[in-house]
């Protein structure tokens, strides 16, 4: 990372620092800012009960430029049908569960789209996923169907949408599109190839 941004790991002790982080006034982006300052009561879907999940905990981090929050990102462990029907075989992956970045600094350090605090926090989620790429060939993440900036982020980083998408039932139509970026070409076609004995 450069533009001098720092990498924290997230931990209970960071909680009441991050109680003002603010993505956005939209419903989806606030999602986004509630998931981190969300308490560790039961059942609730927060960054503090992810990370102290049993059976998969979510790895966190919080972007700092001097001291100042500007960000977060968030990596897990999961499975995926592939390419997503009911009957298609299951594929380990990382999934991104939630990214955010302060509205401030949104669009920040003018310049080269690349230097950007946001594709700065991307390419280090991927640098972490690509640590796993072997067992873990893939990179997911879902985006809110009206978060147009960010899939067009996510695209424009070469995430892609050939996924049969999840529909909801309801409306019959996508809520979330599901994106993904191959991390090692070999290791998936290993394990698809696998799936099929």
């Amino acid at each position: 990372m450069n533009a001098g941004l720092t990498k924290h790991v997230f931990t209970k002790s960071d909680w009441a620092d991050v109680q003002n982080f603010n993505c956005g006034d939209r419903a989806f982006e606030q999602e986004v800012a509630s998931w981190l300052k969300g308490a560790d009561t039961l059942g609730t879907d927060s960054a503090l009960n992810s990370i102290n999940h049993s059976d998969k905990p979510c790895r966190v981090w919080l972007y700092k430029l001097d001291g100042v929050l500007v960000g977060f990102g968030s990596l897990a462990k999961t499975e995926w049908r592939w390419p997503g029907k009911n009957n298609d075989p299951k594929l380990p992956l990382t999934i991104v569960i939630w990214v955010g970045l302060q509205k401030e600094f949104q669009g920040q350090p003018l310049g080269p789209k690349e230097g950007r605090y946001s594709s700065q926090i991307l390419d280090d989620l991927v640098a972490e996923a690509e640590q796993d790429a072997k067992t873990h060939p893939v990179l997911g993440l879902f985006v809110h169907k009206d978060n147009d900036k960010a899939l067009k982020f996510y695209r424009d980083a070469g995430f892609s949408d050939e996924l049969v998408q999840r529909l909801n039932k309801a409306t019959g139509e996508i809520e979330y599109y599901k994106l993904f970026v191959i991390l090692d070409d070999d290791a998936l076609r290993e394990l698809l190839a696998s799936t099929k004995k």
